[in-house]
């Protein structure tokens, strides 16, 4: 269950905000998770790690198009365009 949210554009102290994230995920594993995105995306400005990256599309590829057919993704307006792009992609493959 996702927490309620304050209406756009209020303030939420950082009290509020660990505690609505809290009730989705422990901050144990919001910090298991975070490490392993710090493990995959390194803080420099070496772009070695996106040619890796792209290399292992060919790896995910014939899922792709399984996965936009059976998840329905959701996003804000602002991603909106993002997953509306996958979606179109995986069918171009």
């Amino acid at each position: 269950m996702i927490a309620p949210h304050p209406p756009c554009g209020e303030l939420v102290s950082v009290l509020d905000a660990w505690s609505a994230i809290e009730k989705v995920m422990p901050r144990e594993a919001l910090a298991e998770a975070l490490a392993v995105i710090a493990e995959a995306v390194p803080d420099d400005e070496d772009t070695k790690w996106r040619a890796a990256l792209a290399a292992q599309y060919g790896t995910v590829r014939g899922f792709i198009r399984l996965l936009v057919d059976d998840v329905d993704f959701g996003a804000v307006e602002a991603g909106a365009p993002v997953v509306k792009a996958l979606g179109e992609r995986a069918h171009r493959t």
